[in-house]
């Protein structure tokens, strides 16, 4: 499995050198910087896919490190370490992209669940990275010439329509991801062409540009789902910050939408099992097997964790999305298991809480649902359901886990 990179920019030696050692014992390949920079050399000379960097020190400051290395590698993830926090600090850390804000002394122990997370959308980015698609619609050839070029010195593929049409037969030719569309136009003007690409497809964001006195265009725009607005003269910095911050915005709504449709599919697989009213799985194998081994095959490529539990809380069946994760036996429901499944972020859900919620699943008909949402991503699916094993029948509860990473 290929080492994450993580460098590491502090000016006190002592600090430097903690860190440094730490990470190295923790799996990741260190690149060291005492000050801003050399690590802004370092980013260009190593790129790293994980920055922590301190706020405050010579020759820059944290927020030129994170901007220059968001830059090199898109999906890079950011930890701001400082000694002076304060909430205007933590605000600008936020818009800057940063994973987390740690304050001196580091916890270590928080360290390694802010890196655990790092590493996890690390990897999302890497599957979602990509050259984005910018369409730019303007009817000066100037304005659209110099915006081309900008962006394009960033990698970005870049589509230019002179007029509102132009934009539509463009759009419906390739796939775009981000617009920057004028709102005043020869013939149909923005906010026409807005509309009439969300019809087409509602998988992109766009950056209106307006002058003065067009105020109100812009402002319908935005309510119709425009994320942003630009006022000519456009200024470049400020373009570029837009455009990042829609694209991240357009990539989590496409990780939202590919959480969805796992989700669905775990749904769909429990309706086979369910049908309209009652589940019922028989075990026709040896009595030291709790599942003939189809069913284990089949339950083991679920994209997600599934436990089986009975009233006394005993762990009947896990497939391979748990056993993989949580180490040592796993006999119990219990509060060292439920710890073991935060490697996939299965966080913030109290023992007691997650047995309350069994014990209830217990109580209603075979076949029926619950859903208990505990993260931004992360939700547990339960269902009541019947075991037969020849003349036996035995109460168990299904639980389909979906953790922050899993």
């Amino acid at each position: 499995m290929q080492r994450e990179k993580v460098l590491v920019v502090e000016d006190d030696a002592v600090a430097l050198k903690v860190l440094v050692k730490f990470l190295t014992k923790e799996g990741f390949d260190v690149v060291e910087a005492s000050d801003a920079k050399v690590g802004l050399e370092k980013i260009d000379a190593e790129k790293p896919s994980i920055v922590i960097t301190d706020l405050n020190m010579p020759y820059g400051d944290g927020f030129q490190i994170i901007r220059h290395a968001k830059k090199v590698v898109p999906y890079s993830q950011a930890i701001l370490v400082t000694a002076f926090g304060n909430i205007d600090t933590a605000i600008m850390a936020l818009r800057e992209g940063v994973l987390d804000y740690l304050k001196k002394p580091i916890d270590l122990n928080e360290l390694v669940e802010v890196l655990a997370v790092a590493k996890d959308r690390i990897r999302e980015g890497k599957e979602t990275n990509f050259s984005p698609v910018l369409l730019i619609v303007e009817d000066d050839t100037e304005t659209r010439d110099i915006l081309g070029r900008v962006m394009e010195k960033e990698n970005w593929e870049i589509l230019k329509a002179k007029d509102g049409q132009e934009a539509i037969s463009l759009f419906k030719e390739h796939k775009v991801d981000l617009l920057i569309l004028d709102v005043k136009m020869p013939g149909k003007d923005g906010l026409t062409v807005f509309h009439e690409l969300r019809v087409l497809s509602k998988d992109f964001e766009a950056i209106m540009v307006s002058g003065y006195g067009e105020e109100e265009m812009v402002l319908k725009a935005l309510e119709a789902g425009a994320i942003n607005f630009l006022r000519k003269p456009i200024d470049l910095n400020q373009m570029h910050l837009f455009l990042q911050k829609a694209l991240d915005a357009l990539n989590l709504k496409r990780a939202l939408k590919y959480r969805s449709f796992e989700f669905d599919m775990v749904s769909d697989i429990m309706k086979c099992f369910i049908g309209d009213r009652e589940l019922i799985m028989g075990f026709p194998v040896p009595s030291n097997t709790s599942l003939s081994d189809a069913g284990r095959r089949f339950l083991d490529l679920v994209p997600a964790g599934i436990v089986l539990v009975n009233k006394a809380m005993d762990v009947l069946y896990a497939n391979k999305s748990v056993t993989s994760t949580v180490t040592g036996e796993m006999k119990k429901l219990d509060e060292p298991l439920l710890k073991g499944l935060e490697k996939i972020r299965i966080l913030g859900l109290a023992y007691g809480q997650l047995k309350s919620v069994i014990e209830e699943a217990f109580k209603r008909k075979e076949g029926m649902t619950e859903t208990i949402k505990i993260g931004e991503w992360a939700y547990i699916v339960l269902v009541k359901l019947i075991l037969i094993e020849g003349e036996k029948r035995e109460e168990a509860v299904l639980l389909v886990i979906r953790g922050e990473r899993s």
